[in-house]
């Protein structure tokens, strides 16, 4: 594989089996801001069970925490849909 480098000119070989690439982080909430609180990384502030600062509008998973677990979003992903169930039944 061949690649080039961020603090030099050129490009080098460099030996592997595989590769990892890592593009970096940042949840798709953009068009959020204004009707949701975010923090300044773009993910929605969200209290226990998902909800949010807006009565109704539950999140979870990727865009509320920056955590790999997929066990994690999955049990976020659970709570909040029970929660926006039970908030349903109570309009």
């Amino acid at each position: 594989m061949l690649f080039r480098s961020t603090v030099s000119v050129g490009t080098e070989p460099v030996p592997a089996a595989g590769l990892f690439v890592f593009t970096g982080r940042k949840p798709a909430t953009d068009f959020l801001y204004g009707l949701l609180d975010c923090n300044g990384g773009g993910y929605i502030l969200i209290k226990d069970g998902g909800l949010t600062s807006v009565p109704g509008i539950f999140a979870c998973g990727d865009v509320t925490v920056a955590d790999d677990r997929i066990a994690t979003a999955i049990a976020a992903g659970e709570q909040a849909g029970h929660n926006a169930v039970e908030w349903v039944r109570n309009m």
